[in-house]
């Protein structure tokens, strides 16, 4: 006879129902085998889920900072540019009556979106951005 004993299920921290399992040697070993394997691939599809929510965010983000390029394009010209290959998004910022032979830049960024701070950088940079068209629309209503 083998030395399987389950001890009583307990809730973890996640949530998720786990059973503690004390095993002598021998061929109900697999079971241990299962479980751990079971819970490694229930990990593993909760880290895809969370990545896609945080590339969501991301979009979210980026999707924003391109509104404001095209709601605010009489007050500022604001560049953006997404490079696939290398997952960054780059802004630059001029005045709408910028000469193009001699660009004037007021503001430049280049974020690359797969690191862990990029949603804290896009929200900073949006933020900056909005300040930025503020300042612009004082200035064309005659402000200081």
């Amino acid at each position: 006879m083998n030395n399987l004993a389950l001890t009583t299920p307990c809730k973890s921290t996640r949530g998720l129902l786990l059973i503690g399992v004390d095993m002598a040697p021998g061929k109900d070993e697999s079971i241990v085998r299962n479980l751990n394997k079971a819970r490694h691939f229930a990990d593993k599809a909760q880290r895809i889920l969370t990545k896609n929510e945080d590339a969501h965010s991301v979009c979210n983000m980026v999707n924003a900072i391109m509104s404001l390029a095209v709601l605010n394009s009489e007050l500022l010209h604001i560049h953006t540019r997404y490079s696939p290959h290398v997952k960054t998004l780059d802004v630059r910022v001029q005045p709408a009556d910028t000469d193009y032979e001699n660009p004037a830049v007021v503001f430049k960024e280049h974020i690359y979106l797969d690191k862990p701070k990029s949603l804290e950088q896009l929200k900073n940079l949006e933020d900056l951005l909005i300040e930025l068209v503020a300042d612009a629309k004082d200035l064309a209503m005659g402000g200081c």
